[in-house]
């Protein structure tokens, strides 16, 4: 995983990460991911087991350090939690020239095969 090795220009906008990455023939290309599609939010926190994340994120409040993004996030009482963050690097790879997610079952199973 690690896609920051071979990343430049890590931007967040809004719910999309956006990156240029280096393809397998080494030349520099656009790549852009969804994260509301593989990040959710359990009572204020970041959930990579399910989705949704940005529809419940207070406005403006995401934002990206290096490769950590943090928001602000409601909870279930309707108020919103404490800044939460996620490191992007340990769910996040470039596959050849595009950013993938890796959901926590398969990062759970490529570390135990040593796959990734």
């Amino acid at each position: 995983m690690a896609f920051a090795l071979t990343a430049k220009q890590i931007e967040l906008r809004g719910k999309w990460l956006v990156a240029t990455i280096q393809n397998s023939n080494t030349e520099w290309v656009s790549s852009q991911l969804d994260l509301n599609e593989h990040i959710g939010n359990r009572e204020g926190e970041f959930d990579v087991t399910s989705s949704g994340w940005f529809n419940s994120a207070k406005d403006w409040s995401w934002r990206l350090q290096g490769t950590v993004m943090f928001a602000q996030l409601m909870t279930s009482t309707g108020w919103y939690g404490k800044e939460t963050s996620i490191n992007l690097n340990l769910f996040v790879k470039n596959d050849g020239g595009t950013l993938k997610f890796l959901k926590l079952f398969v990062f759970s199973l490529c570390m135990k095969l040593l796959l990734c």
